[in-house]
């Protein structure tokens, strides 16, 4: 029951941060990077599964709703997104469909999430590249509200193994370390600046 609880939070987190960047995305503040989006779309939908064949419990409909929405923005982001769109971002992409065969060839659920992880990883390259330089086209309240999504949908694991435990934990870390980014590069550019 309290699984239940903690996945519904962590699902009614993911509209909420959604709904703002999406928001962020139509007023023109916030430039999602097309290849981060699309790629953490497949990602997610390829941990989706692993937790769904671990009986992962209800945290699988939170990686089942963030599948949808990141291949959603992922395509808004084509047309209203970052355009800047560089070789290693394109590398680290392909890298990110090449896990789905190895995946599906090997029948190695662990094996497979260590690659996921390591792919969400390079998944976030284009945008931390991005905001290297451009740190306001990212929303920070939109990414808080996702680390935390991550963290509830950590507690709503129900079967206790790596395979179903380690997606949800890893993002939510990820994630914080993403905002951290953006608030430390905002202060070093307004700091050169000034």
């Amino acid at each position: 029951m309290l699984s239940q609880i903690f996945s519904i939070i962590a699902v009614v987190l993911s509209l909420l941060r959604y709904g703002t960047y999406v928001r962020a995305i139509v007023a023109g503040a916030t430039k999602p990077h097309p290849l981060t989006w699309l790629g953490a779309g497949l990602m997610c939908g390829v941990a989706f599964f692993i937790q769904y064949n671990d009986n992962a419990g209800p945290t699988i409909w939170v990686s089942a709703v963030v599948t949808l929405f990141c291949i959603g923005i992922g395509i808004a982001a084509i047309f209203r997104g970052e355009k800047n769109i560089t070789l290693s971002d394109w590398v680290s992409f392909a890298l990110a469909i090449a896990v789905i065969p190895v995946w599906i060839l090997t029948d190695q659920p662990f094996v497979a999430l260590m690659l996921v992880l390591l792919i969400e990883l390079l998944n976030y390259y284009p945008t931390v590249r991005k905001s290297y330089t451009k740190p306001w086209d990212e929303d920070v309240v939109s990414w808080s509200l996702s680390a935390l999504r991550w963290f509830f949908a950590t507690l709503a694991v129900t079967n206790f193994t790596p395979e179903s435990l380690f997606y949800p934990a890893f993002l939510t870390v990820c994630e914080v370390a993403l905002v951290a980014y953006f608030m430390i590069r905002r202060k070093a550019l307004a700091g050169s600046k000034a």
